[in-house]
C-alpha cells in the first residue's frame, strides 16, 4: 500500500482512500492525474454499490453529459486544492 492510502468500508464496498495536502498554485500535472485517478476509482466504487442497490431498471430520458461524473469531480476538487480562489476570472 502507497503512503496516504489506505482502505475503508464505505456501504459495504471496499474503496482506497487518498490522502491529500493542499497543493501549492503551481499545482503539477501529476497532482492533478493522481487525483483523477482517486476520484475515479470512488466513482466506479460508488457506481457498482448504486447498481447493486437498484430494485429495477429505470430508463430516464435526459442528455448525457459531456464530462463524466469523475471529471467534474476532479475539476471541483482540483480547484479547492490548487490555491486559487476566484473562478472568474478564468474566463478573461
Amino acid at each position: 500500500m502507497e503512503k496516504g492510502r489506505e482502505i475503508v468500508d464505505v456501504c459495504g464496498v471496499e474503496s482506497l482512500t487518498y490522502n491529500f495536502r493542499p497543493m501549492l498554485p503551481q499545482a503539477t500535472k501529476d497532482k492533478l492525474v493522481e487525483l483523477f485517478v482517486a476520484i475515479d476509482d470512488f466513482c466506479l466504487a460508488l457506481q457498482a454499490w448504486q447498481t447493486s442497490r437498484q430494485l429495477g431498471q429505470e430508463s430516464l430520458d435526459k442528455p448525457a453529459s459531456e464530462l463524466s461524473h469523475s471529471e467534474q469531480m476532479t475539476i471541483l476538487v482540483f480547484y479547492h486544492y490548487s490555491g486559487y480562489k476566484w473562478f472568474g476570472g478564468a474566463a478573461l
